[in-house]
Parts: structure tokens; C-alpha cells; sequence
């Protein structure tokens, strides 16, 4: 999967791991330095065949690339 914004990426990506414990979602939903929902987090999640539960350190790094350049989209 080739992402298309990698700055983008490595920000979704530090967010999933920002406040342990957390879901996916939530990481990235409570992120103030980004502008992604929960709501926004959890339709991609789902949209890629995901658990709304799924944590960040689940996730390859095709993964974050494909949930990176979907939530750019959104």
C-alpha cells in the first residue's frame, strides 16, 4: 500500500500510540492535533474490515498506511 501523505501517516500513527491502553479510535479521536472524530475513526476502521475495538499495536504498517490515506479522505 503506498501512502499518499507520510507526514499524515506518521501523525495517525503517533496518536494510536499517545495514551496507552486506549482503542484505536479513541487514540485517535482524542488527539487534539488532529482534526479525525471518533465517529470519522471508527466508519474508516470498520470500512477496512476492522474491530471498532482494535488497538494501534494490532495494526501493520500497510494498515496505517491504508487507515491513513482513507482518513485523509474523509
Amino acid at each position: 500500500m503506498k501512502v499518499t501523505d507520510e507526514k499524515w501517516m506518521f501523525r495517525i500513527i503517533r496518536a494510536s500510540f499517545n495514551q496507552r491502553r486506549k482503542t484505536l479510535q479513541n487514540g485517535l479521536g482524542n488527539d487534539a492535533s488532529l482534526p479525525v472524530t471518533k465517529e470519522q475513526a471508527k466508519a474508516v476502521i470498520e470500512s477496512m474490515g476492522l474491530s471498532a475495538t482494535i488497538r494501534g499495536e494490532a495494526l501493520s504498517l500497510a494498515q496505517f498506511a491504508e487507515l491513513a490515506n482513507r482518513l485523509k479522505e474523509a
